[in-house]
């Protein structure tokens, strides 16, 4: 079946894996879909290698949660509600992330920033590093996808190499879910000046850098487009609502063609 028939059934699936190995045949699939799209795909499979990931992405998540900058960033693309869901038709539908009650109830809470003013004061909020290492122990795999360049050229690469490699691991009954903010921080760090971030983050941020480039090759001369998590599960139970093409994508030519 063409890779193009599968855009209908590509979706995130943010519910837990069951830690089932990553086939040789899957593996060997997606690498050889990102080399042919021109790009790089690095691969953890190792019990050990994960379980730092997992870390190293609550670490990142917990320094994005609980900066006032990065929280209302982070927040923002939530949708909260049916309503807010139906109405904007984009962010993150709370029912996809598939909390149980005591996760949902904390997400509600870490909504509201003053919530978080006093655990940021007295260096708290260890909690919110347990999501992703949860999610990534139970995950076949993850992979991070690259191309040579960073310039806007090789970003529109990339994001062809990005869509056919997630429609080919929906061809072979895998699920996606990315988890890329830690390496869009980490890009800002490095090439960006470290702009928005203040020294405490800026340094823990280059130190997570450093426990991530042990595990997951770093080539500065690549743009790191994506991490995702890479599973076997059940179709997820809610999808996100998206625009219609018609809203957001025009068309150049003649006056009243």
């Amino acid at each position: 079946m063409p890779l193009a028939e599968w855009i209908g059934h590509r979706t995130t699936n943010r519910a837990p894996g069951t830690a089932t190995p990553l086939a040789g045949p899957d593996a060997a699939a997606l690498t050889r879909c990102a080399q042919e799209s021109g790009a790089l795909l690095d691969l953890v499979t190792e019990r050990d290698g994960l379980e730092e990931v997992g870390r190293i992405l609550g670490a990142g998540d917990r320094l994005r949660i609980m900066s006032p900058a990065l929280h209302r960033d982070m927040m923002a693309e939530i949708r909260w509600d049916d309503e807010e869901v139906r109405r904007t038709r984009d962010g993150i539908d709370v029912a996809t992330l598939q909390l149980d009650r005591t996760d949902l109830a904390g997400i509600t809470i870490a909504r509201h920033w003053p919530n978080l003013a006093f655990i940021r004061r007295i260096g708290g909020g260890a909690s919110f590093e347990e999501g992703a290492r949860k999610l990534v122990a139970a995950s076949s795999a993850i992979g991070v996808l690259s191309v040579p360049g960073t310039t806007p050229d090789a970003y529109a690469r990339g994001g062809r190499a990005l869509q056919r490699l997630w429609l080919t691991a929906t061809s072979r009954g895998l699920v996606v879910q990315p988890l890329t903010a830690l390496l869009y921080l980490l890009a800002r760090v490095e090439r960006g000046g470290g702009a928005g971030l203040d020294p405490q983050e800026i340094a823990a941020l280059r130190a997570l850098h450093t426990r991530l480039a042990k595990i997951l090759p770093h080539r500065p001369d690549h743009a790191e487009l994506i991490l995702v998590r890479l599973s076997y599960a059940p179709p997820p139970a809610v999808r996100s609502l998206r625009r219609d093409v018609g809203s957001c994508l025009r068309f150049a030519g003649p006056e009243g063609a």
